[in-house]
């Protein structure tokens, strides 16, 4: 089985921080001292860190003297490391370096599952979002944001210009919540935001949330929605009732003539083929939440909206 390092290309990488101390930030921008395979490679690495907090030279005197602070001075590995000839494409050995060590992390996790697995103290639902918690751990170690260039950011600033032009509407920014005062009040539903919908019982809180799901779905959007309280049937029947302007109670009995039999299959094939995603499990937890939202973003990258009725539950 392959090991997932190469020392090598460690050691010649360490060898050119040290000949050209300069290229230290653009390395440390991507690796941790976790990330590299030998031990003694870990605490150079760290020590290079250590410096380069405190604004100290790079250089073979100040790295062993810091070694030898925490007693990890190897006098043998540091000439070796001198000895190896610096490199010029620092930036491929970084990537390479940071490759092997996101495979050996996920080839150690592998045997980390059976632990988890065979845990008889933790149940199912835990050890997944456990599992789902490490991955996405290492995705995100993976792959560091460098800096964005002023050309980028221009060009999408003027993109989000037009979006906002073909709105025709420059007080909303979000996702049209359905409501012209609270998109006045909040610019809409931004990315990243979190809406509480606060009142006392049976005032219509589902009501208006369905509403604002509703106006999303039209807009084009995907929505989620975690009904812990009543059926996925029932919520469809609100929906259609506030799509048709048919009252409630009369869809329950399916009192309605020709003409809003019509209007009612009309609707029901519109919002059959929106991006409404509904899950009616009402024993679910933050933890089913969490995994299953993960899951279908990744399926559906066009959900802009996640519901959960209510809270409470």
């Amino acid at each position: 089985m392959t090991d997932f390092h190469n020392t090598n290309i460690e050691r010649a990488l360490l060898s050119s921080i040290l000949f050209d101390p300069s290229i230290f930030e653009d390395v440390a921008a991507i690796l941790n001292s976790d990330d590299f395979y030998l031990q003694v490679h870990k605490d150079i690495f760290s020590a290079m860190l250590t410096c380069e907090r405190q604004e100290l030279p790079l250089d073979e005197e100040f790295i062993s003297k810091e070694l030898r602070k925490s007693k990890k001075f190897d006098e043998d590995t540091i000439i070796d490391i001198i000895s190896t000839n610096a490199i010029s494409n620092v930036s491929a050995y970084t990537k390479e370096i940071k490759e092997y060590s996101v495979k050996r992390g996920l080839l150690t996790f592998a045997n980390q599952i059976k632990e988890i697995v065979a845990d008889e103290s933790e149940d199912s639902k835990h050890s997944l979002d456990t599992i789902q918690q490490y991955i996405y751990k290492l995705s995100q170690n993976s792959s560091r944001k460098e800096f964005r260039e002023s050309e980028e950011i221009a060009l999408s600033t003027l993109e989000k210009i037009k979006e906002m032009k073909a709105r025709g509407n420059t007080i909303l920014t979000g996702i049209d919540t359905g409501f012209f005062e609270l998109n006045k009040l909040s610019t809409g539903f931004n990315k990243g935001d979190l809406v509480i919908v606060a009142a006392r019982p049976a005032m219509g809180k589902t009501a208006i949330v369905l509403n604002m799901v509703q106006q999303s779905l039209d807009d084009g959007n995907g929505v989620a929605f975690f009904s812990l309280e009543m059926p996925g049937e029932q919520l469809f029947l609100r929906l259609l009732s506030a799509k048709t302007s048919i009252p409630l109670q009369r869809l329950k009995v399916g009192d309605l003539g020709d003409e809003e039999w019509s209007r009612l299959s009309d609707a029901a094939t519109t919002i059959s083929n929106q991006n409404l995603f509904v899950d009616d499990n009402g024993m679910i937890d933050i933890h089913h939440i969490r995994s299953k939202l993960r899951k279908l973003k990744l399926k559906n990258p066009d959900i802009k909206m996640a519901v959960i009725d209510y809270l409470q539950l």
